[in-house]
């Protein structure tokens, strides 16, 4: 079996190479081409490198150090539906750690609106970065550097770090730290102005059954005052004694039961829907009570909304620039252009012919 190659033509010799020939004869020429000019890429490869080292010192580019604070989210809402709810289906444990879905829910209240603008006040951030306050453009700038420079993310276990690269050490851990502390500031200041608008609503709601508890009420008073009470039971006793009258053959006790037989259906249809409504409402204004106290309890003292793993330490290490990858890079460009320089040079009449 025929095997096929890639192969070119010399036309010197009329004589064939395959492409594996080829490229060890031209990486030959390149280590030859190389060695004949190696002062040359030795002096550009040593000014590259210390000219590399000196424009990446903190004399021309200012460092930036980065902290990490790593926090977890908890599943539990609030004190009430953790400890005080009985038979509560969506009761969680108060010392769980929190799923992915609440990780993405903490990532978006830490990146919200509220944090931001109180970082940006208490750190001066607007200052720190030289922004001028009185440009068009100041806003969108100051939030650009925010973003770039503070960022959040979940890993692969679940927990949310909070990343923020500054030029000062100390102050990216204190950046870091504080946004920490203004988890549950934040979510609290967020349950607490939907608790007070709930509070309104629940209480309302409360006044409004009461009101209608009062009024079966004073309707059913004056039923009572006739001596009914409960249709269904005084129905039941009626008919006991109306039964012990016909087997004694007391005629007159007979009549006057049959009477109030009478006068009881007479009456029953409203006491009935009396008792009926008030037990609803009874129920009702019971739920609404529980639910009012539930929310006292969440104000009162809220639960903590994370689980902090790690504090944010000051580096000692510099996030940036990376001094090895900028001396590496000069020195691969500085091969390059030199390469490509000399070999122009020794080839320029071939090219211009």
């Amino acid at each position: 079996m025929l095997k096929r190659s890639f192969c070119i033509l010399k036309p010197e010799n009329h004589t064939f190479l395959n492409m594996s020939d080829q490229s060890y004869f031209q990486a030959k020429d390149l280590i030859k081409f190389v060695l004949k000019n190696w002062k040359t890429f030795l002096i550009v490869g040593v000014v590259a490198v210390v000219l590399s080292i000196i424009f990446s010192s903190s004399t021309f580019i200012r460092p930036k150090y980065k902290s990490i604070a790593t926090v977890y989210a908890t599943t539990t809402p609030s004190v009430s539906a953790a400890l005080t709810v009985e038979d509560n289906p969506y009761r969680k444990n108060v010392l769980e750690f929190g799923e992915e879905e609440n990780a993405e829910q903490l990532i978006q209240i830490l990146r919200s609106d509220m944090i931001k603008e109180v970082i940006i006040k208490e750190f001066e951030l607007g200052k720190h970065y030289w922004l001028d306050p009185n440009h068009e453009k100041y806003e969108a700038w100051l939030d650009n550097l925010y973003r770039k420079h503070i960022t959040f993310k979940k890993n692969s276990y679940l927990a949310v770090e909070i990343n923020v690269v500054d030029y000062d050490a100390q102050r990216a851990a204190d950046i870091a730290n504080r946004i920490v502390e203004l988890i549950d500031e934040v979510i609290l200041k967020i349950k607490t102005d939907r608790a007070k608008e709930a509070l309104v609503i629940m209480e309302e709601y409360a006044r409004k059954v009461q009101a209608e508890m009062d009024s079966i009420n004073r309707e059913a008073t004056s039923y009572f005052g006739e001596g009914y009470i409960s249709a269904d039971q005084q129905s039941q006793k009626l008919s006991e004694q109306l039964g012990i009258a016909i087997r004694n053959n007391n005629k007159r006790a007979e009549g006057k039961i049959r009477e109030e037989l009478k006068k009881l259906g007479k009456y029953a249809a409203q006491i009935y829907q009396f008792e009926h409504r008030a037990m609803y409402l009874n129920r009702n204004l019971e739920i609404t009570r529980k639910q009012l106290h539930n929310i006292q309890i969440d104000n009162l003292k809220p639960m903590t909304n994370k689980f902090v793993i790690n504090k944010a330490k000051p580096a000692y290490k510099k996030h940036y620039p990376i001094r090895s990858l900028i001396v590496i890079g000069a020195a691969l460009l500085a091969f390059v252009i030199t390469l490509t320089v000399l070999y122009f040079k020794e080839n320029i009449h071939e090219f211009k012919s």
